[in-house]
């Protein structure tokens, strides 16, 4: 059925694959007019020989030809004959050489002719003694039934397909012979006709669901796709392969379709519930431990002082438990045992955490990803909180989380046995070998088991963390008579022995290395040698290599070169072509794990950077894989090739990569794109977007210059950290307020709230000496210069050589300062952290800011140039900006207005306090600048801006209101054109009032309101609070369009908020670390991660610039087409949520959208969720 065949394979085949890879297999078989071969069978036992011997005793002919080809293998239990190689007397039967095309036809058909002999025998006997009822009928049966009939018959699959043709026969039988089963002398062979009637009749009666019936009229013998009717039948036959082939795919997988499954085959549709994953991820683990502990024969001496280590340190603190030796050793077998002997002790009372490190080779779990499986698994069987992005962001974090909940599950009382198998195969990533993360002072009742190479770095450094050898096992080289043992042990398992000659071979070749996957490769080596094998072919390795070495060449000898080099070949290429994508959603797990590895160990530097570097990849395998992976990948490419575009990658997913930790690791689409048009990108995008005209990330302050630092913290206690590996080692528990390092020592001193004075270990974190009433150190301080990113007051200062570490009691950042620079040309990238009142220009490129409250000077920060300080009498209370008259206004405590005009900074006007001197609280600008409004403790007094002569003037006051004092104080404010004051209060009272005494109040909010900001023209305005509520009204009259509400995973609170210059769009900021994008009209249109709160916005002509809580300047436009799509989601790309609740300006009624919550990609909000819930894939960025 050769056409039949190709034509599958052409035409169906590939539709087929595209839908069933990664999914399973099923059985297809394709039946036409051939029964076929009846081979010999290769072994047949003892017992069963000599009855098929004892009914050929009148032939004795048969009897010797039988005994020629099969031989007696005493080594099989029982014994079993077995038949020779064809080459062992028709040595040309392989030969395929030119030279030899005689002989190997002669050998050939030679072969037919005994083949053919020896197989009437072994009937006549088989029928004999079955008449007898010395055999089973199916033992008969054997002989005259084909491979095909012994699959099919044999194994039926529930799920296999069966196309069965039968031929309208007009032509005459010995043209048709060539395509039918024939005889020696070939004619053709009946009984083979016969049989085919037979299974086919079979077939028929047993597998009709399967079973495909076609009746075709062959033409000379065979189907020729150029005939009409034969074309149409392949049709056909391929459209039934493919559809049915579809629907028993479906149903065998229909079980396995559930979130769990769909991650474990690589879907990109991620679950909420991890927990699932774990849990099979730990299945797996334990199958393959019991699976491994079988192959351990021996060891019963360090087996029982693993055992009695862990017994007598299990109620007290100890180390870990190191398992170290050569490779080959039986470490992992080892390691099994242990956990069987701990299950077998202990039963349900332990909780067991076992990982394989080396189970993917060559691929290298990430230390943060079995980290985070191993806490998961751990609290899900203890009951304690698992990790959160909130817990465990970051990799520090994790490692943190990871000895907490040692500490927690030892608190609880639980048998807690971690196994780590292999730690030298974790990916070198962030100085893991260093093994910084490993806990070396363990509570009680948790037990925590490694093993390593002896000569890995992994082994060294975790020689140096611990001071003492008692728990350090090293699995030495096994005796000759231990290899006996697991030999014998062995072959009994397997049904065979060997002789006394060949023992001694065995034992001869492994005593010298005395290692068991030396012994393991020469017993799978000698498991094939019959009692006959000659001396000459029982060869073995003196080691491991050499034992690969003669396999393969065994493998050449037997097969060829060619067959064996080939399939080599492909073993080394291992990832054939194949899509990133099997479907939507599914993606092709193995070859984002596998194709990297190959394509660098085979010098394909270009395929490489194609493959890896393409936005595809990049998108498919972060999202799949994760950041880690993404970044290990082209961590090991740039160790073999010089590519500046991948450095590039690499350290732009370097450093977002904390954010999408903290965010629960997933990466925007955007990722694949940062090699492409990104511009273009945004022009053409069918949906809003905002296109960033800067960047305002924090930019990391260079590499660090020494190798350990001690800081300390009121939270919790002394940090001790690596900053040649950037890891943190320790952390030493108690309220500290000063900490010093001991030269030439590895210890350091620490000074606490509890007046005591502490010596600490720094190899293992322990407490060497408490004195108690110890003298403190200062507690205050401040810095001699400006260094941009210390945003609290210094507390505890380090000096050396030409660096300087700053730290604060009030915040948890450690500061390394280098002084080798002129202070007056030294120019901050944006103003600090948390400045106590900052105020900016339209474009963003100068901000004038007041760092502390206390500070009596304004500095006037500049993109271009150097920073300049403009002095104030008192502290300064609030500023804002005349945009248009370029005037910088200040508000004071003491009462007074100070309005410094930018073109003449050395000129300076004033408005003077009122009478009564009570402090400014807020100022607001008209938006034609005609006006200024400033609120006092007690009163709102409106100013006239105007220019006279060229020089900005101001009068007034024109008019004013008091303020009872029986109200909640004035919080914020924004200022009308037509001189109405539009103000929210500190309890969220909400007013609009003109000067002239009228008022109108409006809906209050139920807490704090934090923003007033009127649009351009007057005709509407925003009001937002703490509690996220924000209120967009119609001025003209007084009226509440819309209620817009939104909660996410941080504080709520709107912050600040900017009209575009069309008044079509509301910008806001809020502490929830959001940009938000609002239609004035109806909808929420874009949701933006941003990484620090925004206190400030004002916008340009298509855009805004705005200023973050870190002091950080951004720039955006903002693009929304004509059309947007109606199933677009603006939280598909962030997990939070939104209420729009607006006037029904027809019907004066209300009317109410809620917005579901949406996955976000790459900043993922974990939320208690409010309403209904879908998942859709994303397309959002975040800035670069």
């Amino acid at each position: 059925m050769s056409s039949e065949r190709k034509a599958l394979l052409e035409k169906a085949f590939p539709e087929v694959l595209l839908f069933c890879r990664g999914l399973g297999l099923v059985f297809e078989a394709l039946l036409g007019n051939r029964y076929g071969h009846r081979a010999l069978p290769r072994l047949i036992p003892e017992k069963q020989f000599e009855v098929y011997l004892s009914k050929l005793s009148n032939t004795p002919g048969g009897i010797k030809q039988l005994q020629q080809w099969f031989r007696k293998d005493t080594n099989a239990l029982p014994p079993t004959y077995v038949l020779q190689p064809i080459t062992a007397y028709f040595p040309y039967y392989c030969d395929l050489r030119p030279e030899s095309e005689q002989q190997h036809n002669r050998d050939v058909d030679s072969w037919r002719l005994t083949e053919t002999q020896l197989l009437q025998l072994l009937r006549s006997a088989a029928s004999e003694a079955e008449a007898a009822g010395e055999i089973p009928a199916e033992l008969k049966r054997s002989f005259y039934t084909s491979l095909e009939q012994g699959l099919w018959i044999g194994g039926n699959p529930a799920n296999a397909l069966l196309f069965l043709r039968e031929q309208k026969v007009k032509e005459r039988p010995k043209r048709l012979a060539k395509f039918m089963d024939a005889t020696a002398n070939g004619l053709l062979d009946p009984e083979a006709q016969k049989l085919l009637t037979e299974l086919k009749s079979q077939l028929s009666a047993t597998s009709q669901n399967s079973l495909n019936l076609h009746c075709v009229e062959l033409s000379r013998g065979t189907i020729d796709p150029k005939r009409k009717e034969h074309a149409q039948y392949l049709d056909i036959l391929c459209q039934q392969f493919v559809s049915q082939m579809k629907a028993r795919i479906e149903v065998a997988v229909s079980s396995r379709r559930t979130g769990r499954w769909k991650k474990l085959w690589g879907s990109a549709e991620e679950d909420e519930d991890k927990l699932p994953l774990v849990l099979e991820e730990a299945k797996q683990h334990s199958i393959m431990s019991a699976e491994l502990c079988k192959g351990l024969h021996g060891r019963e001496g360090i087996l029982g002082k693993i055992c009695l280590a862990m017994w007598e340190s299990g109620q007290k603190r100890h180390s870990p438990l190191v398992v170290h030796g050569a490779a080959g050793m039986g470490k992992t077998a080892l390691l099994c045992k242990v956990v069987q002997e701990v299950q077998r002790v202990l039963e349900a009372r332990v909780v067991l955490v076992i990982r394989f490190l080396a189970a993917c080779h060559p691929q290298r779990p990430d230390l943060d990803q079995v980290l985070h499986s191993a806490c998961l698994q751990v609290s899900s069987a203890c009951g304690l909180a698992p990790p959160t992005p909130m817990t465990a962001s970051s990799p520090t974090e994790m490692q943190q989380f990871f000895r907490n909940i040692l500490e927690e599950a030892s608190q609880q009382g639980c048998t807690l046995l971690i196994v780590f198998d292999a730690l030298e195969q974790l990916a070198e990533q962030n100085h893991t070998h260093k093994l910084h993360w490993v806990p070396t002072n363990l509570p009680p009742k948790v037990h925590l088991l490694v093993s390593m190479d002896t000569c890995s770095e992994a082994f060294v450094n975790m020689r140096l963390k611990t001071d003492s050898l008692e728990n350090f096992f090293e699995v030495e080289r096994l005796s000759g008579d231990e290899g006996e043992h697991i030999m014998e042990s062995h072959l009994r398992a397997s049904q065979r022995t060997l002789t006394p000659e060949q023992k001694d071979v065995v034992l001869q070749n492994f005593t010298p290395t005395g290692c068991p996957l030396h012994l393991k490769l020469i017993l799978s080596a000698v498991q094939n040698w019959t009692s006959f094998t000659p001396l000459t072919e029982q060869l073995l390795g003196a080691n491991t290599e050499e034992v690969m070495s003669q396999l393969l060449h065994r493998l050449e000898h037997k097969h060829g070169k060619e067959l064996v080099g080939g399939a080599l070949g492909y073993i080394a290429l291992a990832v054939p072509p194949q899509p990133l994508w099997f479907a939507p959603g599914l993606a092709n797990i193995r070859k984002l794990q596998a194709l990297p590895y190959h394509l660098l160990h085979a010098g394909l530097w270009e395929e490489l950077r194609q493959e890896v570097i393409s936005a595809e990849w990049l998108f498919c395998k972060s999202r799949v894989c994760g950041v880690s992976s993404v970044i290990r990948d082209l961590d090991q490419g740039s160790k073999y090739m010089d590519c500046t575009e991948t450095g590039l990658i690499r350290d732009a997913l370097a450093l977002i990569k904390p954010g999408l930790d903290f965010l629960d690791g997933h990466v925007p689409s955007l990722i694949g794109r940062l090699c492409s048009q990104i511009n273009d990108w945004f022009l053409t995008c069918p949906e809003p977007a905002l296109i960033p005209k800067c960047s305002f990330l924090q930019q990391p302050g260079g590499a660090l210059q020494h190798t350990m630092l001690a800081a300390g913290a009121e939270d919790g206690g002394v940090a001790i950290w690596s900053l040649e590996d950037q890891q943190l080692l320790h952390v030493l528990l108690g309220a500290v307020l000063t900490v010093k390092l001991e030269s030439g020592a590895p210890s350091c001193l620490s000074v606490s709230a509890d007046g005591s004075l502490r010596r600490w270990s720094l190899k293992n974190g322990q407490q060497l000496l408490c004195i108690q009433e110890a003298v403190w150190s200062v507690t205050t301080g401040a810095l001699l210069d400006f260094f941009c990113g210390s945003d609290a007051s210094v507390t505890s200062l380090l000096f050396f050589r030409d660096f300087v570490v700053s730290a604060s009691s009030t915040k948890s950042a450690i500061h390394l300062w280098s002084l080798k620079y002129d202070c007056r040309l030294k120019h901050p990238a944006h103003i600090p952290a948390g400045s106590a009142h900052a105020a900016l220009t339209r474009d963003g490129n100068q901000i004038f800011y007041i760092h502390h409250q206390s500070q009596r000077e304004v500095v006037r920060w500049n993109s271009q140039t150097l920073e300049e300080r403009l002095a104030v009498s008192a502290e300064v209370s609030c500023l804002e900006l005349a945009q248009h008259k370029r005037l910088l206004l200040c508000g004071l405590t003491s009462g007074t207005v100070l309005i410094y005009p930018l073109n003449l900074p050395q000129e300076t006007l004033c408005i003077p306090p009122p009478e009564s001197l009570s402090g400014v609280l807020c100022l607001a600008v008209s938006s034609q600048e005609k006006n200024v409004a400033v609120a006092y403790e007690d009163s709102v007094s409106l100013f006239e801006m105007a220019t006279r002569d060229s020089f900005p003037t101001v009068e007034g006051p024109l008019r004013r209101f008091p303020m009872s004092l029986l109200h909640a104080p004035l919080s914020c404010m924004a200022l009308l054109a037509d001189r109405r004051l539009l103000y929210g209060t500190s309890c969220g009272g909400v007013r609009l009032q003109g000067f002239s005494g009228t008022i109108s109040e409006l809906e209050p909010h139920g807490s704090k309101v934090t923003c007033v900001t009127a649009s351009n023209w007057g005709s509407h305005a925003l009001v937002g609070s703490q509690d996220g509520v924000q209120r967009l009204w119609a001025l003209n009259p007084p009226s509440l369009d819309h209620t817009m509400e939104h909660k996410g995973f941080f504080f709520h609170g709107v912050i600040s908020a900017a009209f575009s210059e069309s008044d079509q769009f509301v910008f806001t900021g809020s502490q929830d670390r959001t940009i938000k994008v609002w239609d004035v009209a109806s909808k929420l249109l874009f949701v933006q991660y941003v990484y620090s709160p925004v206190v400030r916005m004002v916008t340009f002509r298509n855009g805004f610039a705005a200023l973050t809580q870190q002091g950080s300047v951004i720039r955006e436009a903002f693009r929304c087409p004509d059309h947007v799509s109606p199933d677009y989601n603006p939280l598909r790309s962030i997990r939070g949520q939104y209420r729009l609740t607006s006037r029904d300006k027809n019907r004066d009624a209300r009317r109410t959208s809620v917005s579901d919550l949406q996955h976000f990609n790459p900043a993922q909000f974990k939320l208690s969720l409010m309403g209904p819930l879908r998942a859709e894939p994303s397309s959002a960025c975040v800035l670069l």
